[in-house]
């Protein structure tokens, strides 16, 4: 059940990035590639935050360079939490 709602929440996420216009937005895509400045990418982290009920620490926010490490960052560290 948890994993079908992280599911949703993931494809909603992935949606929603894939509404910039000028730029098709893939699990590879990385915050460079959407010319993204600090302030966006902590403001697209903050929406994952949201979206998915997590916290991302500073120190691995820092590391998050894109959308499949958002997305790898949330399912390891949400499944660890409901186990």
């Amino acid at each position: 059940m948890q994993e079908s709602k992280n599911a949703s929440k993931k494809d909603d996420l992935e949606r929603h990035l894939q509404t910039l216009e000028t730029t098709e937005v893939a699990k590879t895509t990385k915050w460079a590639d959407l010319a993204f400045d600090e302030f966006d990418q902590v403001e697209v982290l903050l929406e994952v935050e949201e979206a998915f009920d997590a916290i991302i620490p500073d120190d691995a926010s820092d590391k998050i360079e894109s959308v499949d490490q958002a997305i790898e960052y949330i399912h390891e560290n949400k499944l660890h939490e409901a186990a």
